[in-house]
């Protein structure tokens, strides 16, 4: 994918190295970031229930063009959990 942002003005491109990284297919992204991407996840489910507030991802994105961005992919990837509605708790629930 492009990484040149389109506005009613003008066009303004991005750093090409950053939109590289970001818009890298799932396959090249390491173990470890996958593994970091789910621990966020995770982490902000946690954090939004415990809040009464929503948790937000892209369900889909166009072409896969931000991978960690894309729920579904996650979620056939294994960073995103499968069963949203009662996912792996990552946070301690415990009040100190």
């Amino acid at each position: 994918p492009t990484c040149l942002y389109k506005s009613t003005a003008e066009s303004i491109s991005g750093s090409s190295e950053l939109c590289d990284y970001y818009t890298a297919p799932a396959d090249d992204m390491s173990d470890d970031y996958k593994s970091f991407l789910k621990d966020f996840a995770r982490s902000q489910m946690d954090g939004f229930e415990a809040a009464n507030g929503w948790f937000f991802w892209n369900f889909r994105t166009e072409d896969e063009h931000a991978p960690d961005w894309d729920y579904l992919l996650g979620w056939k990837e294994g960073w995103m959990p499968k069963n949203a509605s009662d996912p792996e708790t990552y946070c301690s629930t415990t009040a100190t």
